[in-house]
């Protein structure tokens, strides 16, 4: 199924557009793990609801699949990465810490939990090397 969505603010009483408070625009919405080729973001609680997961689940959505993103790898915009070498990941950081062992262990890919419409898998995704 296609869909197309267009999002905008909507403004509050005085007519003013609502905006997120400041912590939360500090937060990059798609932080790229270029080693992987995906753009990934942390679950939030819309995300949740939109997706129909429980509030207390974790893991990143994968929001883009980029450059260097081999096609190999059974990974789809909308996945959300649960683990990443059988270690529980909630933040980019923790997956780039993840690539980052794989690539030290000189492993050409790493071993990801995903979710994708309520099933688990495992997926391995391949590490580009600089």
């Amino acid at each position: 199924v296609d869909m197309s969505v267009t999002l905008a603010a909507l403004p509050n009483d005085a007519g003013m557009p609502v905006t997120a408070p400041a912590q939360q625009q500090d937060r990059t919405p798609g932080a790229d793990v270029p080693q992987l080729g995906l753009s990934l973001s942390e679950l939030t609680p819309e995300m949740r609801a939109e997706f129909g997961l429980p509030a207390d689940r974790q893991g990143l959505v994968v929001t883009d699949l980029g450059q260097g993103f081999s096609s190999d790898a059974d990974i789809r915009p909308g996945d959300i990465i649960l683990s990443v070498n059988s270690k529980d990941v909630t933040t980019v950081q923790d997956v780039r810490q993840g690539v980052q062992q794989a690539i030290e262990a000189k492993r050409p890919s790493v071993l990801m939990m995903i979710e994708r419409g309520g099933n688990r898998m495992f997926v391995a995704v391949p590490v580009a090397h600089a």
